[in-house]
C-alpha cells in the first residue's frame, strides 16, 4: 500500500520529538506575533511617500513567506487534528478565497485570503504547541520586548520609529508621535493597551506595575487617542468584570450593566466631546472618519449580501472615482474605512456581517462564564481580548485583516475554547459546587482511593 507524504515523514519527524523542541519553537511563534503586529513592515519597508507607491519590498514578502512556510512544515509535522469550532476558524478566509468569483479585485480576494488562512493555520499550530498556562506569558512578553525595544530606538533618534503625521500633529507628551516596531502609531496604541490589560491581570508586584507603566508610556509617545481611550476602558473593564465575577452577577446581568454604562458614556462624550476631541486633537469628524463611515454603509447596501469581495472595493477604479471627489481624502489615500463592521459589510455582504456578530456574542459570553465559575486568569484574558477587540473594531479595522495580531488575537480565543473544554468539563456553578462537595465527603486516607477520585474530578 503506497504511504502518504505525512507517513513518510513521521519516523523521521516524528510529532513527539517536535514537541521535545518545542523551546525551539516559541521564538519562531513569537517572531510571527511580533511581524503580525508590524515590526517587519517597520524594519523592511521604508516610510513615506515611496513606501505607499511601492507598497512592499522583496525582503519583507521574502520574510513572511519564510514565516508561512515554516508554519505549513510545522503543520504538517504535528498534524493537529480540526475540531468542530476549528472551522469558524478556517471558514471564513475559504469565503474570502471564494469571493474572487465576483470581487472587483479577483486576483487580491484570492491571494489575501489564502493569507488569512495561513494564519489561521499558525493559531492552530500555536494551540497544539502552547498549552494555555504558557499562551498569556508568551503574548505578553513578546509586545513587552517590541515595546520597550521601540522606546530604546525612539530615544536613540532612529527615525524608523517615528510617525510621519501629515497633519503634523504631536503626541500626547508633546513630542515627535511614533509608531515603534509597529505598522501605525494607532495599532501600536491599541496593541499596547491589550499588552498593559493582559500585564495587569496576569503579573503581580513590581513586575505588574513595570509591565503596565512601560505599555503606558508607549501608548502616550504614540500620541494615539485611540490606543490611550482603551488602555482606559481595558482596565476599567478588567475592574469590573472581577466585581461582576466576584459578587456572582450572571452575564445576562453583566449585559444591561455594560447597556447603561454606554448610554452613560454617550450622554458624558456629548457634553463634553468638543473638549475631548480639543485635547486630543482631533476633529468633529474624527479625522475623516465619520465621512468613511457614511460613504461604506452607502457602498455595503449596493451589494448587501455577497458584498464586493475581500478587499476587492477599496483600491479599485469603483473607490477611487469617488474619493476624488471627497475634499477630505484629495492627499489621503484611503486604505479601509476605519470600521471593522463597516468594512466586513462592504467586502462580505450583511449576512456574514450578522454572522461575526453573533459569533462575537456568543464568544465573549462563553468567556465571561468560565470567568464566573473559576474565577481564573486565562478566562479572563481571553474575556478582555474579546470586549478589547470588538470595542476598538467600531473605529479601527482590525477584524479578519491578513497578517494581523487582532485577527490573530481573536482567532486564538476561538481556538482555546475546545481545549478549556476538554480541560474543564463542568458547565455551571452547581455543578461545580456538586464536584467539591463529592471531593470532600469522599475518604482520601487511602492512597488508592485518592487516586482515582482525582482523575475522575481533575
Amino acid at each position: 500500500m503506497a504511504m502518504t507524504t505525512t507517513e513518510v515523514l513521521r519516523p523521521v519527524f516524528n510529532p513527539t520529538r517536535l514537541m521535545g523542541w518545542r523551546v525551539l519553537l516559541l521564538p519562531f511563534l513569537g517572531v510571527y506575533l511580533a511581524a503580525a503586529a508590524g515590526m517587519l513592515a517597520v524594519l523592511l519597508v521604508p516610510q513615506g511617500e515611496q513606501s505607499l507607491e511601492a507598497g512592499s519590498t522583496m525582503s519583507f514578502m521574502a520574510s513572511w513567506s519564510t514565516l508561512y512556510f515554516l508554519t505549513l512544515l510545522c503543520w504538517l509535522l504535528i498534524l493537529p487534528s480540526i475540531r468542530k469550532l476549528d472551522y469558524l476558524l478556517l471558514l471564513p478566509p475559504v469565503l474570502f478565497i471564494t469571493s474572487s468569483f465576483w470581487s472587483t479585485e479577483p486576483i487580491k480576494s484570492a491571494l489575501y485570503g489564502s493569507v488569512v488562512l495561513f494564519n489561521m493555520i499558525f493559531v492552530l499550530v500555536l494551540r497544539k504547541l502552547v498549552p494555555p498556562q504558557k499562551l498569556l506569558p508568551m503574548i505578553i512578553w513578546t509586545l513587552l520586548i517590541q515595546v520597550i525595544a521601540s522606546i530604546i530606538l525612539y530615544f536613540l533618534g532612529f527615525e524608523i520609529v517615528h510617525y510621519l503625521d501629515p497633519a503634523q500633529r504631536v503626541n500626547l507628551l508633546g513630542g515627535q508621535p511614533m509608531r515603534g516596531l509597529f505598522n501605525h502609531k494607532i495599532t501600536a496604541g491599541f496593541y499596547c493597551a491589550i499588552g498593559a490589560v493582559l500585564a495587569f491581570i496576569n503579573f503581580r508586584g513590581l513586575l505588574r506595575f513595570m509591565a503596565v507603566g512601560t505599555f503606558l508610556f508607549l501608548v502616550l509617545l504614540s500620541g494615539s487617542a485611540i490606543g490611550f481611550s482603551m488602555f482606559l476602558i481595558g482596565i476599567t473593564l478588567t475592574g469590573l468584570i472581577r466585581l461582576a465575577g466576584v459578587t456572582g452577577a450572571r452575564p445576562h446581568l453583566l449585559l444591561i450593566i455594560s447597556f447603561f454604562a454606554i448610554l452613560a458614556l454617550g450622554f458624558c462624550a456629548y457634553l463634553w466631546a468638543q473638549d475631548v476631541l480639543a485635547w486630543l486633537g482631533r476633529d468633529p469628524t474624527l479625522t475623516g472618519r465619520t465621512i468613511l463611515w457614511r460613504w461604506g454603509i452607502d457602498v455595503a447596501l449596493e451589494r448587501p449580501i455577497s458584498g464586493w469581495g475581500y478587499l476587492g472595493y477599496i483600491g479599485s477604479g469603483y473607490a477611487d472615482e469617488i474619493a476624488r471627489f471627497i475634499a477630505e481624502f484629495e492627499t489621503y489615500a484611503v486604505p479601509h474605512f476605519h470600521d471593522s463592521y463597516i468594512q466586513l459589510a462592504v467586502e462580505s455582504g450583511l449576512p456574514f456581517l450578522l454572522l461575526v456578530f453573533v459569533m462575537l456574542g456568543w464568544l465573549t459570553t462563553f468567556w465571561y462564564k468560565q470567568f464566573y465559575l473559576h474565577k481564573d486568569n486565562f478566562s479572563l484574558s481571553m474575556l478582555m481580548i474579546s470586549l478589547m477587540v470588538m470595542i476598538a473594531a467600531t473605529v479601527m479595522n482590525i477584524l479578519y485583516r491578513y497578517n494581523d495580531l487582532s485577527t490573530i488575537l481573536i482567532a486564538i480565543t476561538i481556538a482555546y475554547i475546545d481545549t478549556i473544554r476538554r480541560t474543564r468539563p463542568i458547565t455551571s456553578r452547581a455543578a461545580l459546587q456538586q464536584r467539591k462537595g463529592t471531593l470532600a465527603s469522599v475518604n482520601l486516607r487511602s492512597p488508592a482511593i485518592a487516586t482515582e477520585v482525582r482523575q475522575r474530578f481533575s
